[in-house]
């Protein structure tokens, strides 16, 4: 079976999450179009990062995982505002999305993971010391 890179890329994230000393569920965000014309895609990939986690006994690094989702309806003014549910209200640790190249063209969406990357407990750094964060 081939993974899809994003997939790969979520799931490792998911994975050194669990390899620290961690208790409770890892909070997985989806920013998605659920409706409109790239819904069966967004569709595909919830149910893709899903299946991949069932696979692996439903847990990743031995902790559950709890999801929570946006529809973005691939409608780039509300990117800052579902950005900002799923790490302000839902504080997830995860954020997959989006598909749609003018929904991650927003400004604030991309300050607002930047920040998020930096001002979170869990967060990574690369080598170069910029947020680990996969766009």
């Amino acid at each position: 079976m081939r993974l899809n890179p994003i997939l790969a890329t979520a799931a490792l994230a998911l994975a050194a999450l669990g390899a620290q000393a961690q208790t409770g569920p890892i909070k997985v965000g989806f920013m998605l179009p659920y409706t409109g014309t790239y819904a069966s895609l967004g569709n595909m990939i919830e149910s893709g990062f899903r299946l991949y986690v069932q696979e692996q006994g439903g847990k990743l690094g031995g902790r559950e995982i709890q999801y929570f989702k946006v529809d973005d309806e691939s409608e780039p003014s509300k990117a800052t505002d579902n950005v900002g549910k799923l790490i302000k209200r839902d504080n997830v640790d995860v954020l997959v999305g989006t598909v749609h190249s003018g929904v991650r063209a927003r400004d604030g969406q991309g300050r607002e993971r930047e920040q998020y990357a930096a001002d979170h407990p869990q967060r990574r750094r690369r080598r170069d010391h910029r947020p680990a964060v996969q766009r």
